[in-house]
């Protein structure tokens, strides 16, 4: 059983492996806002145990959660592929607010405590994050303002020209906006996932 702490001057990160009293309560407080993802942390449909490894992630100064995400895999990629921040949640008051330290946080912090801990070797992580209903076609201009912060820490992460199959089926919502990273002598073209372009319609 996993249960590792990771921390620098602002943020503690605890990564497991294993549901525990712990992550019930942060995973309810989450629960008390009406998000238009909600659905994707219940306990139906989001479970520690589908993942590599889990984490949650505190202010030091208060121990208020601000973030919980995991690495996931299970069996829906090549055993080489992973998403990072899987089912990530950011709670709504640090949403307004120092987005590129937050961001930075995830970069340098948060994203290699999980890494470190995790029992299973990933060669390709990716970050992925659907389309927004939106009237325009096209890149999404957060997506775009979201991509350039994080490409901006590190010369290592690459991104796509296009939306990227990430789930099974030809539903538009399976196709996403993805940057990724190679880890070993595993590339994005080995993994070979279906791309599609922005403007494309299924």
């Amino acid at each position: 059983m996993i249960y590792q702490e990771f921390e620098d001057d602002t943020y503690r990160c605890v990564v497991f492996d294993h549901s525990n009293t712990e992550w019930e309560r942060v995973r309810n407080l989450c629960l008390e806002e009406d998000n238009w993802l909600r659905e994707n942390y219940t306990e139906k449909n989001c479970i520690v145990e589908d993942h590599d490894v889990f984490s949650i992630t505190y202010v030091k100064e208060t121990n208020d959660p601000i973030c919980f995400c995991g690495i996931y895999n299970n069996g829906r990629y090549h055993e080489k592929v992973a998403r990072a921040f899987n089912r990530f949640y950011l709670f709504p008051e640090y949403r307004s607010s120092k987005l590129i330290k937050r961001m930075k946080a995830m970069h340098d912090l948060i994203l290699p405590a999980m890494i470190e801990s995790n029992p299973v070797s990933r060669d390709l992580l990716f970050i992925s994050m659907q389309m927004r209903d939106r009237d325009y076609q096209g890149e999404q201009r957060w997506w775009n303002a979201w991509k350039k912060i994080w490409l901006s820490f590190s010369q290592d992460w690459k991104e796509v020209a296009g939306l990227v199959q990430v789930v099974g089926g030809e539903d538009p919502k399976c196709f996403q906006n993805i940057v990724y990273r190679e880890y070993d002598q595993f590339t994005f073209d080995d993994w070979n996932p279906k791309v599609i372009s922005f403007d494309q319609q299924l």
